[in-house]
C-alpha cells in the first residue's frame, strides 16, 4: 500500500506539469481535424507499414508539406488508429499549435510524452515514478534533462529488468509551431540524440512545414541516416483526388441538410466543373477546401448563394476566406522586417528571379535568400523536390531554380488589400520602382543586353 501511494504522488506530481491539451485526444482540440474517409489512403499506408516493421531502417519518419496540406490530419489518424488498434505500440503524442497556451511551449514536450509513455506502460511507469520522487522539480528542468531523467534513464532501467518494450511510437505534429526556431532544432537534436541511445526502442513520427532550418536538420547528420521522408506535396501523393472526393462528400452532405428549400436543385450539386474548379484553385490545400466547405454550409444561409461568393469577384469573399488569411497573415508576421519581405513577395508576384530582385528593387542578395528560405513553406523551389534517392544535398542547394506560389489562395490573398493589409502587393507600384531602375541603369550606361543576361525574371 505504502509504494502504491508512493506511485500515486510520483505520477500525480507530473500529471500536474503537462500539457494535457496538446494530446491527441484532449478535450481541448475536440473537434480534432482527421483524414476524410477514403482519403490520405497512400500516405497513412506507409506509416503504418513503417509502425509495422519490428527492424525499421530509420527510427524517425518525417511527414512534410506546405500550410494546410493536411499534415495534422493524417497525424490524428494515425494516432487513432495507433490508440485503437495497435495501443501498445502507442507511445504518447504532442499537437503543437502557435500561439496556444502550452501547446507552443516546447519546455513541456517530454514531460507531456513521458506522463502517456507512464500510463501506457505501467512497467516503465513505474520507473517513471520512482524518478519524479526522487525529484519533482523535473518537469522545470532544460528539455535535455527531462529527456534523460523522465525517459531515456527510466527505458534504461526498464530494458536491463527484461521488461518487454515493443519500440513505443511518439507523435510530434507542428513541430514548425513550437515558439521559435532554436526549441525546434533542439528538439530534433534531442530526437537524434535518443535514438542514438543503445537499448531505447523509440520511434518518432514528426510532421511539419519545411521550414529551412527544419529542413536543415533533417538532411544533416545525424537525422539524415536514420530518417525516413514523407511529402504530402508530391504528386503521386493522390492530393488533388481526395480533395475531390472530400469536397463531393461533404457537398452532397450540405445538400441532405438544406433540402427543405435545395428539393429543386438538380443534382449532382454543385456541377462536375465547379468541383474541378475548386480543386484547381485549392493547390493541393485541404484547408482550403475546408474553408470552402465551412462558408458554403453555414447555419442560415442559402448555399447557392454562398458558393457564388466563392466563384465569384467581390469584397465578400474577403469574409469568405478569413480564417485562411488569417493563417497566411500570422505567418508572414512571423518574419522581422517586413519591408523586405513585401519586396520579395512583390517580385514573385512579377515572377522575378533572385537576381532581378537585386537589380530592379535594391533588395540584398542575402536578404532575399533569408526570405525565401522563410517563404520555404508558402512556395515552391525545385531545389525543395526531393527526389526518393540519396542526392537530397545536390536537390537542396542546386544553383539552378525555379520559384513560384505553392498555392494560388495565397497569391490572390496578397493581391488583394481588404485581405492582405500591411501584405498587400502593389504590383502597378512595382512595376513603376522596376521601371525607374532600369531607366536609372541605362542612364548610367549600363546596356540592355548586360542587364537582360543577368538580371532575366
Amino acid at each position: 500500500m505504502k509504494e502504491l501511494l508512493i506511485i500515486a504522488v510520483g505520477l500525480a506530481a507530473l500529471n500536474q506539469r503537462i500539457a494535457h491539451g496538446a494530446v491527441f485526444d484532449s478535450a481541448e482540440r475536440y473537434p480534432p481535424g482527421k483524414c476524410h474517409p477514403g482519403t490520405r489512403a497512400r500516405a497513412i499506408a506507409e506509416i503504418l507499414s513503417w509502425i509495422d516493421d519490428p527492424t525499421p531502417s530509420e527510427s524517425v519518419l518525417w511527414i512534410h508539406g506546405s500550410m494546410g496540406v493536411g499534415k495534422s490530419a493524417v497525424m490524428q489518424s494515425i494516432a487513432e488508429i495507433l490508440f485503437a488498434e495497435k495501443k501498445n505500440q502507442y507511445g504518447g503524442s504532442f499537437f503543437f499549435s502557435r500561439g496556444v497556451e502550452g501547446r507552443d511551449n516546447g519546455n513541456l514536450l517530454f514531460a507531456t510524452l513521458a506522463y502517456q509513455l507512464a500510463v501506457h506502460n505501467p512497467s516503465l511507469g513505474t520507473h517513471i515514478d520512482k524518478a519524479m520522487t526522487r525529484d519533482p522539480s523535473l518537469p522545470t528542468k532544460s528539455m535535455d534533462v527531462q529527456l534523460r531523467d523522465l525517459i531515456i534513464r527510466p527505458m534504461h532501467e526498464c530494458w536491463t529488468e527484461s521488461v518487454t518494450i515493443l519500440g513505443p511510437v511518439i507523435l510530434i505534429d507542428g513541430l514548425d509551431e513550437c515558439h521559435d526556431s532554436d526549441s525546434q532544432c533542439t528538439v530534433l537534436a534531442l530526437v537524434a540524440e535518443s535514438i542514438g541511445t543503445p537499448h531505447i526502442p523509440l520511434r518518432f513520427l514528426i510532421a511539419s512545414r519545411p521550414e529551412y532550418w527544419i529542413r536543415d536538420c533533417f538532411v544533416g547528420l545525424p537525422l539524415s541516416s536514420s530518417t525516413r521522408k514523407i511529402s504530402l506535396n508530391n504528386p503521386e501523393s493522390g492530393t488533388n483526388d481526395d480533395i475531390e472526393k472530400y469536397l463531393t462528400d461533404k457537398f452532397d452532405d450540405i445538400y441532405v441538410r438544406n433540402s427543405r428549400f435545395m428539393g429543386n436543385v438538380k443534382r449532382p450539386w454543385p456541377s462536375t466543373e465547379v468541383i474541378d474548379r475548386l480543386v484547381r484553385d485549392a493547390s493541393g490545400q485541404f484547408v482550403y477546401a475546408s474553408t470552402v466547405l465551412k462558408f458554403i454550409g453555414k447555419a442560415f444561409c442559402d448555399p447557392r448563394k454562398q458558393l457564388d461568393i466563392i466563384l465569384s469577384p467581390g469584397p465578400f469573399r474577403s469574409i469568405a476566406f478569413s480564417e485562411l488569411d488569417k493563417l497566411y497573415t500570422i505567418i508572414l508576421s512571423q518574419f522581422p522586417r517586413p519591408e523586405s519581405l513585401r519586396s520579395v513577395l512583390g517580385g514573385l508576384l512579377l515572377s522575378m528571379s533572385p537576381a532581378a530582385m537585386e537589380f530592379y528593387l535594391g533588395v540584398d542578395p542575402t536578404e532575399v535568400a533569408i526570405v525565401l528560405d522563410f517563404l520555404s513553406s508558402l512556395v515552391t523551389d525545385d531545389r525543395l523536390d526531393w527526389p526518393k534517392d540519396d542526392d537530397e544535398l545536390t536537390q537542396l542547394y542546386g544553383a539552378e531554380s525555379h520559384i513560384s506560389f505553392s498555392h494560388l489562395s495565397f497569391r490572390e490573398f496578397l493581391q488583394d488589400h481588404s485581405r492582405a493589409g500591411p501584405y498587400f502587393s502593389d504590383q502597378a507600384a512595382i512595376c513603376d520602382q522596376v521601371a525607374i531602375s532600369y531607366l536609372r541603369f541605362v542612364d548610367m550606361g549600363l546596356s540592355q543586353k548586360e542587364c537582360s543576361n543577368d538580371c532575366h525574371w
